[in-house]
């Protein structure tokens, strides 16, 4: 009689995941740091004062001269036809263009308050789904860390039973290969995690130096040992 090992491994994730930087101050974060919102609000300034300036009438223009000033003697009263010239002009612009105008850039100000909403909302998304992967992952990564020495038991079983004539060497090589392909999972989930932390980053300017705690009920590990069972 031979006997195999098979392995199932059952993880139920409850609760909520709490970091060491919650999502709302991420999020509050991500929306102080945005140089993007700060230059569309100046640029909405500069419209609206813009658009007083427009409404404005030009400025007068005032003009002095003389006329007929003998040049030998300055003398205003030696010639009848010496004068002093002074006068005002005010331009008028046509019918009411200048309110017009001032409406036009009022208009384009009003674009503004809109953008920002719509960089807003955009910029919680990216902050949001990021924060949300990167505690996906690190969930991951703590519980396939914390139960590794599962696949390396099961190695060392199939090993000693190989050699007690219990197993054959191709059930042997795949444990093997089970450990292998665990251990690159958790270098893709350390990759992955480097990202997003990297990704999360360029929002906050913060970089997460402290792994995210996680609250999850601690994965269920049934070792069922039968007699002419076939490896799954």
């Amino acid at each position: 009689m031979r006997t195999y090992i098979s392995a199932i491994l059952l993880v139920s994730f409850v609760g909520a995941a709490h970091a060491d930087i919650s999502l709302d101050t991420a999020i509050n974060k991500a929306l102080k740091a945005d140089h993007w919102q700060l230059s569309n609000l100046n640029q909405e300034m500069a419209l609206r004062s813009q658009a007083i300036a427009t409404a404005q009438l030009p400025d007068p223009k005032v003009r002095v001269a003389l006329a007929n000033l003998p040049l030998d003697s300055f003398d205003f009263n030696q010639e009848n036809m010496t004068q002093l010239q002074l006068g005002v002009s005010q331009q008028f612009p046509r019918g009411d263009s200048l309110e017009l105008k001032q409406q036009q850039m009022e208009l384009l100000a009003g674009k503004n308050p809109l953008q920002r909403l719509e960089r807003s909302a955009q910029l919680k998304l990216a902050v949001s789904t990021t924060w949300l992967a990167l505690h996906q992952s690190e969930q991951q990564l703590a519980l396939l860390q914390r139960k590794k020495h599962i696949f390396d038991e099961l190695v060392a079983i199939s090993r000693a039973n190989f050699r007690s004539g219990k197993a054959r060497r191709f059930e042997v090589l795949d444990a093997e290969l089970q450990l292998t392909k665990f251990k690159d999972r958790i270098i893709q989930l350390e990759k992955m995690i480097s990202q997003r932390q990297a990704q999360l980053q360029k929002w906050l300017y913060v970089k997460p130096t402290k792994p995210l705690n996680n609250e999850f009920e601690p994965p269920r590990l049934l070792l069922n040992i039968t007699d002419d069972q076939t490896v799954m």
